[in-house]
């Protein structure tokens, strides 16, 4: 074997393992999640602010690395086809092309791809400095390639716009839901993650207490009654109507009226229309995640539900949104009745 046929060898040899290289990293940078890189270089991990870097430079990365990927491939084929057709004729471009494709499909494309989508984080630290410097070297040439291929692509009627918050908003979704699947049973911060997320997707017509089912002060019910119904209670805010519910005079907080020493002497059904202030009405269409926000910026606990027709069909409290988050929520005064019956 002369040198000059060594060298050769030499050198399809190192070019397919930088084709190796170079077709891990593409695939493991890619993997990477932005968000995942983001949480790496808020830990303080080497090399993970060039791989948010290199999520910046996508379609410059990506033409770079694929450049780079498809010179070496074509020079150790180049290179192998010159050395079998020396020593086989023409035979040799056959030979060359058959070995080269198994050797560069193995080590140089499948072998690395599978190594670098296991192991995407470790694989991309490793390289993303070297192929940040390496994209911006050739960002002249990049610029050419994404120019001529954008043309041809406005060309066939095809759109590169993309809304990069909707995707990282895909990708959160996607990997909450994932790790729901995964996660063992009575993981509580995943499933209240999960739970927070489908929140967007329910009314309040779906959480709501319908209106049969409320405890309510009549004042066409003699003012006896309703003392026992508000000592018997224990809520902190009861509707007050007269006669029916679309008939509804306020809300009383009870907290308030016992802080009147003689309410229990001296009241009467005038004063518990008089002590009760106007409820917040909402739409049953309403998301429920919007009222958990106006609940919070506008300070309130409860609101009343009403269609279309301005009828109330139920009431919607803070806990009751709350609880469709993090589970039943149970105070002092709730029983549990998730006990068996047949």
């Amino acid at each position: 074997m002369t040198l000059l046929i060594l060298l050769k060898l030499i050198a399809i040899l190192i070019l397919l393992l930088l084709s190796a290289i170079s077709s891990g990293s593409e695939t493991a940078l890619t993997a990477v999640s932005k968000l995942q890189a983001h949480r790496q270089n808020e830990k303080g991990i080497k090399n993970s602010n060039f791989i948010l870097k290199i999520k910046e430079l996508k379609d410059e990365f990506i033409t770079g690395i694929l450049l780079a990927n498809n010179v070496f491939n074509i020079l150790a084929t180049a290179l192998m086809t010159e050395l079998l057709v020396s020593e086989f004729g023409g035979f040799g471009v056959t030979v060359a092309t058959i070995f080269m494709t198994i050797m560069i499909v193995i080590f140089s494309e499948v072998t690395p791809k599978i190594f670098a989508i296991n192991r995407p984080m470790l694989y991309a630290l490793k390289v993303a400095r070297f192929f940040y410097i390496y994209t911006k070297l050739i960002k002249p040439i990049v610029k050419l390639i994404n120019y001529i291929s954008e043309k041809i692509i406005k060309k066939l009627g095809l759109s590169l716009e993309t809304d990069q918050s909707k995707t990282i908003k895909e990708e959160f979704e996607g990997a909450v839901q994932l790790q729901r699947q995964l996660s063992k049973k009575g993981d509580n911060e995943v499933e209240y993650m999960s739970n927070l997320l489908e929140l967007k997707n329910l009314k309040v017509d779906e959480l709501m207490t319908h209106r049969n089912e409320i405890l309510y002060l009549d004042l066409e019910d003699s003012f006896k009654n309703n003392l026992k119904a508000i000592n018997n209670s224990t809520f902190t805010r009861i509707p007050l109507i007269k006669n029916n519910f679309n008939n509804l005079i306020g809300i009383i907080d009870i907290r308030e009226l016992l802080k009147d020493p003689s309410f229990n002497d001296n009241g009467d059904n005038n004063y518990l229309e008089k002590n009760s202030f106007q409820p917040v009405f909402i739409p049953q269409n309403k998301l429920a995640i919007k009222q958990l926000i106006d609940f919070k910026s506008q300070r309130e606990h409860m609101a009343l539900v009403v269609d279309e027709y301005g009828e109330i069909q139920g009431l919607i409290t803070l806990e009751d949104i709350i609880e469709e988050i993090i589970g039943e929520i149970f105070d002092e005064t709730d029983t549990d009745e998730s006990y068996l019956e047949k």
